[in-house]
Protein backbone atom coordinates (compact mmCIF):
# COMPACT_ATOMS: atom_id res chain seq x y z
CA UNK A 1 0.00 0.00 0.00
CA UNK A 2 0.98 3.36 -0.91
CA UNK A 3 1.70 5.60 1.94
CA UNK A 4 -0.57 8.77 1.31
CA UNK A 5 0.50 12.42 1.49
CA UNK A 6 -1.20 15.84 1.89
CA UNK A 7 0.82 18.47 0.92
CA UNK A 8 -1.67 21.09 2.11
CA UNK A 9 -0.28 20.24 5.39
CA UNK A 10 3.24 21.48 5.08
CA UNK A 11 4.35 24.19 7.36
CA UNK A 12 3.84 27.83 5.36
CA UNK A 13 7.24 29.42 6.74
CA UNK A 14 7.09 32.52 7.16
CA UNK A 15 10.93 34.34 8.27
CA UNK A 16 9.80 34.29 12.02
CA UNK A 17 11.50 31.19 13.96
CA UNK A 18 11.03 30.67 17.95
CA UNK A 19 14.79 31.28 19.71
CA UNK A 20 13.56 29.50 22.40
CA UNK A 21 13.01 25.91 20.38
CA UNK A 22 10.43 24.19 22.60
CA UNK A 23 6.89 22.77 22.84
CA UNK A 24 4.97 25.58 24.28
CA UNK A 25 3.05 25.13 26.95
CA UNK A 26 -0.06 23.87 25.89
CA UNK A 27 1.44 21.30 23.78
CA UNK A 28 3.81 20.43 26.89
CA UNK A 29 0.76 20.55 29.02
CA UNK A 30 -1.07 18.20 26.68
CA UNK A 31 1.83 15.84 26.61
CA UNK A 32 2.52 15.35 30.28
CA UNK A 33 0.76 12.33 30.46
CA UNK A 34 2.15 10.57 27.43
CA UNK A 35 5.75 11.13 29.48
CA UNK A 36 7.94 8.94 27.14
CA UNK A 37 6.66 10.60 24.01
CA UNK A 38 6.96 13.89 26.14
CA UNK A 39 10.55 13.12 26.84
CA UNK A 40 11.66 12.03 23.10
CA UNK A 41 9.96 14.81 22.18
CA UNK A 42 12.03 17.58 24.05
CA UNK A 43 15.46 15.85 23.68
CA UNK A 44 14.80 16.59 19.73
CA UNK A 45 14.32 20.08 20.30
CA UNK A 46 17.43 20.08 22.69
CA UNK A 47 19.20 18.66 19.88
CA UNK A 48 18.49 20.96 17.36
CA UNK A 49 18.72 24.11 19.19
CA UNK A 50 22.55 23.26 19.83
CA UNK A 51 23.46 22.94 15.63
CA UNK A 52 23.71 26.92 15.27
CA UNK A 53 26.44 26.84 18.33
CA UNK A 54 28.51 23.49 18.13
CA UNK A 55 31.46 23.99 16.34
CA UNK A 56 32.78 20.95 16.05
CA UNK A 57 31.74 19.14 12.72
CA UNK A 58 31.86 15.59 13.52
CA UNK A 59 29.97 17.11 16.86
CA UNK A 60 27.10 18.81 14.48
CA UNK A 61 26.12 15.95 12.82
CA UNK A 62 25.54 13.95 15.58
CA UNK A 63 23.22 15.80 16.42
CA UNK A 64 21.39 16.16 13.51
CA UNK A 65 21.27 11.89 13.48
CA UNK A 66 20.31 12.68 17.42
CA UNK A 67 17.64 14.99 17.03
CA UNK A 68 16.18 13.28 13.98
CA UNK A 69 16.61 9.41 16.19
CA UNK A 70 14.76 10.84 18.94
CA UNK A 71 11.72 12.38 16.80
CA UNK A 72 11.33 9.04 15.14
CA UNK A 73 11.69 7.57 18.41
CA UNK A 74 8.37 9.30 19.51
CA UNK A 75 6.73 6.38 17.78
CA UNK A 76 8.26 3.73 18.67
CA UNK A 77 7.12 4.76 22.43
CA UNK A 78 3.38 5.66 21.60
CA UNK A 79 2.19 2.26 23.01
CA UNK A 80 3.97 2.01 25.77
CA UNK A 81 2.19 5.58 27.31
CA UNK A 82 -0.77 4.21 25.74
CA UNK A 83 -0.88 1.29 27.47
CA UNK A 84 -0.06 3.45 30.99
CA UNK A 85 -2.59 5.51 30.30
CA UNK A 86 -5.59 2.41 29.32
CA UNK A 87 -5.62 3.93 26.12
CA UNK A 88 -6.45 1.31 23.82
CA UNK A 89 -5.70 2.87 20.23
CA UNK A 90 -3.47 1.52 17.94
CA UNK A 91 -0.21 3.94 18.05
CA UNK A 92 -0.47 6.50 15.84
CA UNK A 93 2.71 5.94 13.42
CA UNK A 94 3.99 8.55 11.39
CA UNK A 95 3.56 6.60 8.42
CA UNK A 96 -0.03 6.89 9.27
CA UNK A 97 -0.12 10.66 9.21
CA UNK A 98 -0.25 12.45 5.94
CA UNK A 99 1.94 15.43 6.54
CA UNK A 100 4.66 15.57 3.90
CA UNK A 101 7.24 16.90 6.53
CA UNK A 102 6.85 13.92 8.97
CA UNK A 103 7.38 11.32 6.66
CA UNK A 104 11.11 12.82 4.98
CA UNK A 105 12.26 13.70 8.32
CA UNK A 106 11.74 9.44 9.55
CA UNK A 107 13.58 8.85 6.19
CA UNK A 108 16.77 11.05 6.75
CA UNK A 109 17.02 8.57 10.25
CA UNK A 110 16.77 5.60 7.87
CA UNK A 111 19.25 6.89 5.58
CA UNK A 112 21.54 8.28 8.15
CA UNK A 113 21.66 4.39 9.76
CA UNK A 114 21.07 2.06 6.86
CA UNK A 115 22.06 3.60 4.09
CA UNK A 116 24.94 6.75 4.51
CA UNK A 117 25.37 9.99 6.33
CA UNK A 118 24.35 13.43 5.50
CA UNK A 119 26.34 15.81 3.98
CA UNK A 120 25.79 19.16 5.83
CA UNK A 121 27.01 22.62 4.53
CA UNK A 122 25.62 26.49 5.24
CA UNK A 123 23.90 28.81 3.33
CA UNK A 124 24.95 32.34 2.46
CA UNK A 125 23.84 34.77 5.67
CA UNK A 126 19.76 34.96 5.80
CA UNK A 127 18.26 37.73 7.85
CA UNK A 128 15.40 36.07 9.92
CA UNK A 129 13.08 37.49 13.13
CA UNK A 130 13.19 35.49 16.18
CA UNK A 131 11.47 35.06 19.73
CA UNK A 132 9.38 33.10 21.61
CA UNK A 133 6.17 31.00 20.06
CA UNK A 134 4.26 34.17 21.82
CA UNK A 135 5.90 36.86 20.36
CA UNK A 136 6.11 35.48 16.82
CA UNK A 137 2.06 34.56 17.24
CA UNK A 138 1.69 38.27 18.16
CA UNK A 139 4.47 39.57 15.32
CA UNK A 140 6.80 40.62 17.45
CA UNK A 141 10.26 39.52 17.95
CA UNK A 142 14.05 40.67 17.23
CA UNK A 143 16.19 40.56 13.91
CA UNK A 144 19.18 38.39 13.77
CA UNK A 145 21.58 37.53 10.79
CA UNK A 146 22.65 33.77 10.59
CA UNK A 147 23.89 31.27 8.00
CA UNK A 148 21.28 27.95 8.01
CA UNK A 149 22.53 24.28 8.77
CA UNK A 150 21.33 22.47 5.40
CA UNK A 151 21.79 18.82 3.95
CA UNK A 152 23.59 18.59 0.71
CA UNK A 153 22.85 14.94 -0.47
CA UNK A 154 19.25 14.92 -0.57
CA UNK A 155 18.24 13.81 -3.95
CA UNK A 156 15.77 11.01 -5.21
CA UNK A 157 18.68 8.92 -6.34
CA UNK A 158 19.61 8.67 -2.39
CA UNK A 159 15.69 8.38 -1.49
CA UNK A 160 15.22 5.94 -3.98
CA UNK A 161 17.99 3.76 -2.00
CA UNK A 162 15.79 3.41 1.11
CA UNK A 163 13.43 0.18 1.36
CA UNK A 164 10.31 2.23 2.20
CA UNK A 165 11.21 4.43 -1.12
CA UNK A 166 8.73 1.97 -3.13
CA UNK A 167 5.92 2.95 -0.74
CA UNK A 168 5.47 6.92 -2.41
CA UNK A 169 4.23 7.72 -5.34
CA UNK A 170 7.29 9.10 -7.24
CA UNK A 171 5.62 12.32 -7.79
CA UNK A 172 5.20 12.28 -3.73
CA UNK A 173 8.91 11.87 -3.42
CA UNK A 174 10.40 14.42 -6.15
CA UNK A 175 7.83 16.89 -4.74
CA UNK A 176 8.68 16.54 -0.81
CA UNK A 177 12.25 16.55 -1.65
CA UNK A 178 12.06 19.80 -3.59
CA UNK A 179 10.10 21.28 -0.79
CA UNK A 180 12.62 20.17 2.25
CA UNK A 181 15.17 21.39 -0.19
CA UNK A 182 14.17 24.66 -0.88
CA UNK A 183 12.89 25.27 2.94
CA UNK A 184 16.23 23.98 4.58
CA UNK A 185 18.01 26.73 1.91
CA UNK A 186 15.90 29.08 3.63
CA UNK A 187 15.66 28.07 6.96
CA UNK A 188 17.90 25.25 8.26
CA UNK A 189 17.33 21.64 8.42
CA UNK A 190 17.14 21.61 12.39
CA UNK A 191 14.30 24.17 12.10
CA UNK A 192 12.23 22.02 9.60
CA UNK A 193 13.00 19.03 12.77
CA UNK A 194 11.38 21.52 14.93
CA UNK A 195 8.40 22.20 12.95
CA UNK A 196 8.10 18.22 12.39
CA UNK A 197 8.51 17.60 16.55
CA UNK A 198 5.94 20.15 16.55
CA UNK A 199 3.47 19.01 14.09
CA UNK A 200 3.48 15.32 15.11
CA UNK A 201 2.95 16.36 18.97
CA UNK A 202 -0.18 18.44 17.84
CA UNK A 203 -1.56 15.03 15.92
CA UNK A 204 -0.72 13.04 19.38
CA UNK A 205 -2.85 15.37 21.11
CA UNK A 206 -5.67 15.32 19.07
CA UNK A 207 -5.02 11.56 18.10
CA UNK A 208 -5.49 10.32 21.62
CA UNK A 209 -7.35 13.65 22.88
CA UNK A 210 -4.99 14.57 25.58
CA UNK A 211 -6.08 18.22 25.31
Amino acid sequence: MMNKLDFRQLPVLDNKRSWLCNLGDNRANSLTIFKHVFERANCALYFTARFHSENNEFVKKGLLRAAISEFVSMEEVLKIDSDINNISLSPLLIINTENPLLHIVKQLRNYNIHIGSSVIDYTEETKRTFGTLEDLAKSTGYEYTDKEIVITNLDIAEFNKLKDAKYYDLSDKINIIDWFNQNQAKWGVDHLIYLAVLDYCDKIITYYKLK
